[in-house]
């Protein structure tokens, strides 16, 4: 039996463990808390540390297929190095346009007046529409400066530029062709020479109008509104003092020690008469004394060829190999007279003779006309033709100008193609003997 001593002892010793106890649990379970917390943190950082970023910075171009936009399957981007930026990635090559030609070299000059004028407005232009396939960032280089083209390569498309690869098919025209009796190919053709014209790309609009133009399948109707259209941009291509980058036809010249205009055709191999220059480049007979060593002048290189048209008194003037009519650039039309009787004879033929203030015998009357007579029906001007061919078999007939303009447009002359004396003149200066030829149609 215990003394009441130690009763109150054990009691006090019970309560002292059992406070013990119950302390000793609170503390353990703080503690499990604690670290299940810590452990949870841990996870969850974890966690978010191992997710894949949703759009990496400054992904290398070269991870993304061509065309796609996207990264390749199973491919990881490269690691990039710390002194790389965003401006460091891949840029886009040039936007190409449509159409394929001869190139313009890395030094293209803006259109600019020559012969002391002030420089002319560079051609305004556009980018092509479109851009590079699978490109998705930067924007393509514009191509603002127009491209050469080459007459004499037959396969040759107007641009200077490679084709966009991803649409072969022609550019829309802004606004849609009146309906006509033009193949579809020649409508094609018509479409495009508006869209290089309204971007103010004139050398290759010219070529596209000069390829509907040449067609065989043209309608009567188009063929008169691309003579309008191509002889509003000659205004500026090659009846001006202008030189415009890319243009087959003219190049600008340095006079040197010498020289002089009438030399530089032959020295130049232009193929023209020497008078075409002083027309062009619009100088007077003094300008032609004051030339002076390093001034620029314009040059326009030949050949050019007539295309007589009966039914419709009119004569064309075209540029380009006499092999390949097909790749003529079309120049302007000039109205003329025919012979009396539909006497004009209808075939190929060469120029064989050219003369200024020619004399003239009238071969029914035998009436002599001296080169200086007023009443000389020839003019101021004579191209004399030679048949080749089925043709040779027409002798006598030629180009030359009328001291009667109201005989234009009719049927008066003796079978020889008249024009006025300003446009006889034009065309004297343009075509050149044993090289330029005359086709004349029903």
């Amino acid at each position: 039996m215990a003394l009441p001593s130690q009763t109150e002892r054990s009691s006090s010793s019970s309560r002292v463990s059992a406070s013990r106890s119950r302390g000793m649990s609170s503390k353990a379970l703080a503690g499990i808390v604690a670290v299940l917390m810590a452990a949870g943190g841990f996870a969850a950082v974890w966690y978010i540390k191992s997710q894949p970023a949703a759009n990496p910075p400054n992904s290398n171009a070269g991870t993304q297929t061509p065309g796609t936009g996207g990264p390749r399957t199973g491919s990881k981007p490269p690691a990039i190095p710390s002194n790389s930026s965003p401006s460091n990635s891949a840029k886009l090559p040039p936007n190409p346009t449509s159409g394929g030609s001869v190139p313009l070299s890395g030094s293209e000059q803006a259109p600019g007046t020559i012969g002391g004028d002030s420089p002319s407005t560079p051609l305004k232009t556009e980018p092509s529409v479109g851009s590079p396939s699978g490109s998705t960032t930067g924007e393509a280089p514009k191509n603002d400066k127009p491209a050469p083209v080459d007459v004499s390569n037959p396969s040759a498309t107007p641009g200077g530029n490679t084709p966009n690869a991803t649409d072969s098919r022609p550019p829309a025209p802004t606004t849609p062709l009146p309906a006509s009796g033009s193949t579809e190919e020649v409508r094609s053709l018509m479409s495009q020479g508006d869209e290089a014209s309204q971007r103010g790309q004139l050398v290759q609009a010219r070529q596209f109008y000069s390829r509907a133009l040449v067609n065989g399948s043209t309608a009567a109707s188009d063929q008169a509104a691309l003579r309008e259209k191509i002889s509003k941009i000659n205004d500026d291509l090659f009846f001006s003092p202008k030189v415009t980058a890319g243009d087959p036809l003219a190049e600008t010249y340095v006079i040197q020690s010498g020289d002089a205009i009438a030399r530089l055709p032959r020295k130049r191999e232009l193929a023209i008469d020497w008078r075409l220059l002083k027309r062009i480049n619009r100088f007077s007979d003094d300008d032609l004394t004051r030339l002076k060593v390093g001034q620029k002048i314009k040059l326009i290189r030949g050949p050019f060829h007539a295309v007589v048209n009966k039914a419709d008194y009119r004569l064309d003037m075209y540029s380009g190999s006499p092999d390949d009519p097909g790749n003529w650039l079309y120049i302007r039309s000039f109205k003329v007279g025919l012979g009396e009787g539909n006497g004009t004879p209808v075939g190929g033929f060469i120029i064989k003779s050219r003369q200024v203030n020619p004399p003239w015998t009238n071969p029914r009357t035998g009436e002599k006309f001296a080169a200086d007579d007023p009443q000389n029906p020839i003019g101021e001007y004579w191209l004399g033709w030679e048949g080749v061919g089925p043709s040779a078999a027409y002798t006598g007939f030629g180009i030359h100008g009328t001291i009667d303009p109201d005989s234009i447009g009719k049927q008066k002359s003796m079978g020889c193609v008249r024009l006025l004396n300003e446009d006889v003149a034009t065309v004297y200066e343009m075509l050149t003997e044993r090289i330029s030829i005359v086709q004349v149609r029903p």
